[in-house]
């Protein structure tokens, strides 16, 4: 991921959704890493996916056709 592009960050209620929108956005051909959650975007769980900003409606719909759900989408940083 280009550190001068905008990224995103998917926060989930649980690190075990975390890995499986890895999973999920990495095979649609998406860049995602899962990544510590800074403190001041939630608290709910530690563990939230870092995407290219330009991805994230892409990403959103890519979670909902899986089932996987998350809490929000946050440009970061």
């Amino acid at each position: 991921m280009n550190t001068g592009e905008q990224q995103g960050v998917v926060v989930y209620e649980t690190s075990t959704a975390a890995y499986a929108s890895e999973q999920v956005l990495q095979r649609a051909g998406l860049e995602a890493k899962v990544i510590p959650v800074p403190r001041s975007l939630s608290t709910d769980c530690c563990l939230g996916l870092r995407i290219r900003w330009d991805d994230r409606e892409q990403a959103q719909e890519l979670l909902r056709a899986a089932g996987i759900a998350f809490v929000a989408v946050y440009e970061w940083p």
